[in-house]
């Protein structure tokens, strides 16, 4: 079967569908991958050749608009300011989108652009799956992730998706102008998906959000089936991190075993911070008030004039899987990447958001007792302090521990997977009934939620290799029941 898989926007963005390919790719199906300018050290370990298309995020993040976005932590602004750069690439997306949907069997793409993702498998009629990694699908639960706003009932948090989905058309009737395929009519945001037919994976854990089946949503119009992070297994996390970043993780190991003191992990991710000097030097104080030390990962940062602490070790790129383990807390950004890997090792998080759907993450880190939200631009030293040792607490620790138990045999990968089977089947029923699936059809239909042959990390271990993991689920279940029943 020939896949086209279709990315935009940051590394967080991008690295879970390398994965999603990587295990296509090794059931035998035929994958083209398009990305964003930057993500060479995730794609070049995929053994297909990829594009390379649309702005380059991470120049726009580090130039001084950029970074003054950064600092306002409006992600209005932010909105206006991307819909405005991928305009100046509104045609090479559009040309990547139908160039690369041409003669494939199926589509898989993100939130972002998935108008454009829809109008290419409208115009080459394919099935398309399109994974979330934050609830842009309307729920009754939660508002959507982009809205900086505190559950406000199941009314309300409706109303978030429907003015949403009002701005979010007004890009998509130009966005979709140049397919001629698509009527004017169906051009609005959620009439041209919907006549897609996209499958929608929600690609975050159950343990963070609920499914609506799981409370009773009593709204028919509401839905949310959360199927597991999608993690990297280890096959694939060596080839990513073999030369990227191998020394400095195995240097870093070192220096945290030989070193005193617990150590907290800092990492903004693609967040680049607009005065790196000033960071080191609030990291630095609150290691001093804390007694601890400090790994500091600057992703998109630039670090070139850092002066370096005895009490920091100071990093551009790590394998979370080796560093994370190691550290009692991890402070970061709240990106969907980054809290799941926290998520995934039991650690507690204090998360100090900047915009996007970082603020969400935050709240629900907050909401379930795993850590504390912050917004980085008003954050102080002091505040690190207060939230760092909450989040070192022994009932945080112990509640991180529980939950990341019970995660483990989520399956997100397998989930996603099966997700996509399932497009694939409903498509090929009436067009092409012998299409080499990507499951195998009796497990599909013994198991609604298996995991084929490439299942996460973790769930690969399955539950015998976690002998805690029901317990543990019963004990989280037991004290989500409050936040659950505010959510109702």
């Amino acid at each position: 079967m020939k896949i086209a898989v279709l990315t935009l926007g940051t590394r967080g963005d991008v690295q879970p569908f390398v994965q999603i390919a990587d295990s296509l790719i090794g059931q035998g199906h035929e994958v083209t991958f398009a990305s964003p300018p930057g993500m060479s050290s995730l794609t070049k370990a995929l053994p297909v050749s990829t594009v390379e298309f649309g702005p380059d995020v991470s120049a726009f993040l580090n130039s001084p608009r950029g970074q003054r976005i950064i600092l306002s932590g409006r992600t209005s602004t932010l909105l206006r300011e991307l819909f405005l750069l991928n305009n100046k690439h509104s045609e090479e997306i559009d040309d990547v989108f139908r160039e690369l949907s041409a003669g494939a069997d199926l589509l898989i793409g993100g939130s972002l652009a998935e108008e454009k993702a829809a109008a290419a498998a409208l115009a080459h009629s394919i099935p398309m799956t399109s994974v979330h990694f934050s609830p842009f699908v309307k729920t009754s639960l939660v508002p959507h992730s982009l809205f900086d706003i505190g559950n406000l009932g199941p009314y309300t948090n409706r109303r978030t998706y429907d003015l949403f989905t009002a701005l979010r058309s007004i890009a998509a009737l130009r966005d979709t102008a140049r397919i001629p395929e698509v009527p004017f009519s169906q051009r609005i945001s959620h009439r041209i998906i919907e006549r897609a037919g996209a499958t929608v994976v929600d690609a975050y854990s159950r343990h963070l959000l609920p499914s609506t089946e799981s409370i009773g949503d009593p709204d028919s119009s509401s839905r949310l089936d959360p199927t597991g992070f999608i993690h990297m297994t280890p096959h694939l996390r060596s080839r990513v991190f073999r030369s990227v970043s191998e020394a400095d993780s195995e240097g870093i190991e070192q220096w945290i075993a030989s070193g005193s003191g617990e150590v907290v992990y800092f990492g903004f991710g693609s967040m680049p911070v607009g005065d790196p000097t000033r960071l080191l030097a609030l990291i630095a104080e609150v290691c001093r008030a804390l007694g601890t030390r400090a790994v500091w990962c600057t992703g998109w940062s630039p670090t070139h004039t850092i002066p370096v602490d005895s009490r920091i070790r100071v990093v551009d790129e790590v394998d979370h899987d080796r560093i994370i383990p190691l550290c009692v807390t991890v402070v970061h950004h709240g990106g969907a990447g980054t809290t799941a890997m926290a998520l995934r090792h039991g650690r507690p998080q204090v998360i100090t958001s900047f915009f996007w759907d970082q603020q969400f993450w935050g709240r629900m880190v907050a909401n379930k007792n795993l850590g504390i939200h912050l917004r980085y631009r008003t954050a102080r030293a002091e505040d690190l302090m207060i939230a760092i040792r909450y989040a070192m607490s022994p009932p945080v620790r112990i509640r991180a521990e529980l939950l990341a138990r019970a995660a483990a045999v989520e399956g997100g990968l397998g989930n996603t997977l099966s997700k996509i089977d399932a497009a694939v089947r409903i498509s090929a029923v009436s067009t092409r009934p012998d299409s080499n699936f990507l499951v195998d059809t009796a497990a599909a239909q013994n198991c609604p939620r298996h995991v084929p042959q490439f299942p996460d990390t973790r769930a690969d271990e399955g539950p015998s290799s976690h002998p805690s993991s029901c317990r543990a689920g019963d004990v989280l279940d037991a004290a989500n029941d409050r936040q659950e029943s505010d959510i109702r």
